[in-house]
């Protein structure tokens, strides 16, 4: 959690972090706030320490190190401690890029040329960065959130070559 380093009083500290909520740490969303919640009892930072052993239980390694390893006062990724979850990780926990993304929000589209005009100009910038960054890909993924917030999804993977 950002803003905690550099305090002279390291208890003033852990005691502040302590009382905040769980959904503040960085990646925790809706649902995994309620399933904490509802599940465990588990609302505050200091809960998931208390609730360690239970996390470690219900939860995957890596959700583990990020939950528990915030709540520690780390950035929740595992690699203060030197160690990481994924198997494809070098020594200081990198995995490097493992997805690439553009996504934007625009007005209302009055009919579905003027969507597919924003798909293929989308598309066209996400294809530019994509070869900027030298990576390729293999799924693609569409992601349609509509004015009331529901989620529409479809994915498509191309064959391994």
């Amino acid at each position: 959690m950002h803003g905690t380093s550099g305090t002279e009083n390291s208890q003033e500290c852990e005691a502040f972090v302590g009382k905040l909520a769980v959904r503040k740490i960085p990646g925790v969303g809706r649902v995994m706030e309620k399933m904490l919640r509802e599940g465990l009892g588990v609302t505050t930072v200091s809960d998931i320490l208390s609730n360690a052993h239970l996390i470690c239980g219900l939860w995957s390694e890596v959700s583990q190190l990020h939950l528990i390893g915030a709540a520690a006062g780390g950035a929740g990724s595992g690699r203060q401690s030197g160690f990481s979850a994924d198997k494809n990780a070098d020594e200081s926990g990198d995995v490097g890029r493992k997805s690439i993304g553009i996504e934007r929000t625009f007005g209302t589209l009055s009919n579905s040329s003027q969507l597919i005009a924003k798909l293929q100009e989308l598309c066209e910038r996400l294809s530019e960065d994509a070869e900027n960054a030298s990576v390729g890909g293999h799924t693609v993924t569409l992601k349609i959130k509509d004015v009331n917030f529901k989620v529409k999804q479809k994915s498509f993977s191309l064959p391994h070559a």
